[in-house]
């Protein structure tokens, strides 16, 4: 483990550094003078940040930002978020805020090929016999629904918030009656957001989310 206050302090640097993926951060020397400690400290902290997955060392580059994937962010995020101990009603009051907020956008938003793919999801799922597969394809919907607002940050975040509120809460809710009810449920949201209704489109998800 690196020295922690050299951590902290070199983890506030490159957030406020501005740097993007395969950006190269200043070598060890100039860092050591920056931060004022041994260069093998620095090379210990630097090690500790490529061992996160933020750098990675490029032959004959130095060490660069690592590019980081969304479903890797998301996935790293998840693993904070499920450790914080947030309980199911956080998580559903945070998951409807978030998909009634954007429902302006997507209904702005929405492409042809966004419609066909949420309409695809609905009919898959209401030919589904297994409740649990039936389930990921709801929950499929919701984020394609957030997907169609075409802003890829608002999508991961999203992703987060729905893995950790299925994976608390919807055992209760696995039942083919359930899934019946989100099929109608989905094709009334679908329809309206057709129709380019936002107000309609807030009041079915609410209605949607708030008994699950």
């Amino acid at each position: 483990m690196p020295n922690e206050d050299l951590a902290s302090r070199f983890r506030a640097w490159l957030r406020d550094a501005e740097l993007k993926p395969g950006d190269r951060i200043p070598g060890e020397i100039e860092l050591a003078e920056r931060f004022v400690v041994p260069r093998a400290t620095v090379r210990e902290v630097i090690m500790h940040f490529c061992h996160l997955g933020v750098l990675e060392r490029v032959r004959n580059r130095g060490t660069t930002v690592r590019a980081v994937s969304p479903e890797r962010l998301g996935d790293d995020i998840a693993l904070c978020v499920g450790l914080a101990g947030f309980t199911a009603a956080d998580l559903k009051e945070t998951r409807l805020l978030v998909e009634c907020a954007i429902a302006g956008l997507a209904c702005s938003r929405l492409q042809p090929a966004d419609a066909i793919r949420l309409r695809g999801l609905i009919d898959a799922m209401a030919a589904e016999r297994d409740p649990e597969a039936a389930d990921r394809l709801d929950r499929d919907f919701h984020l394609a629904l957030v997907q169609a607002c075409g802003n890829p940050c608002l999508s991961m975040f999203s992703g987060v918030i729905q893995t950790l509120f299925r994976r608390q809460h919807r055992g209760p809710w696995l039942t083919k009656a359930a899934a019946a009810k989100s099929v109608a449920d989905h094709r009334a949201i679908l329809a309206a957001l057709q129709a380019g209704d936002s107000a309609l489109v807030q009041r079915l998800l609410t209605a949607h989310i708030k008994p699950t």
